[in-house]
């Protein structure tokens, strides 16, 4: 009977330790938020998400803080083998959210870096705001209602006007009208 008394108390405690564990500091998100694990980065300017990929022990999807260069992505992500790897160090510019930084050994113990942008579908999963003036034309055809014909529009009135201001601009590419633009309006940044 001491037994169970002590085996029943045992269970209320991890119970009631599992409770709180799960119930600290986790925010009340309305349907359609950004996920709990990463907070709210679409309006938050004090951190970027980038995906470091290539030669680094743990290739995932990081949050950094603004300002941070690949200097420092590099170093957090590297393993102690390739850490100790020489190579130019130059200030790189700053990290933008829905970047993807690479990392390759060039040879000589030296090491590359490639930056690329995300696919539209990656950052509208990570919830990072699409950019007007980055989009590629595939890009454009993963939105609702922009198919292959007005994707190939979209860009090519970009390379010829110079880009978007904001997202009114799509309204002056034929074949963006009121309803289209309300459809793919709340992926990009409000400016």
């Amino acid at each position: 009977m001491i037994e169970r008394c002590r085996r029943f108390i045992i269970w209320l405690a991890m119970a009631a330790f599992s409770v709180v564990l799960l119930c600290k500091e986790r925010g009340v998100y309305p349907e359609g938020d950004a996920a709990s694990f990463l907070g709210d980065t679409r309006e938050d300017s004090s951190w970027v998400m980038v995906r470091v990929s290539g030669m680094v022990e743990k290739p995932g999807v990081y949050l950094f803080r603004t300002g941070v260069g690949t200097e420092i992505v590099t170093k957090m992500t590297l393993s102690g083998d390739v850490a100790n790897y020489s190579g130019p160090h130059h200030v790189s510019p700053p990290l933008r959210s829905g970047e993807v930084i690479e990392v390759f050994e060039k040879g000589d113990k030296s090491l590359g870096i490639i930056r690329e942008e995300m696919s539209a579908e990656e950052k509208l999963l990570l919830g990072i705001p699409l950019d007007l003036n980055r989009m590629t034309q595939s890009d454009w055809e993963y939105l609702p209602g922009i198919g292959e014909g007005l994707a190939k529009k979209l860009v090519q009135y970009r390379q010829i006007n110079g880009g978007f201001a904001s997202v009114k601009d799509l309204n002056r590419v034929p074949g963006i009208g009121n309803v289209r633009l309300k459809q793919i309006g709340n992926y990009f940044p409000t400016q």
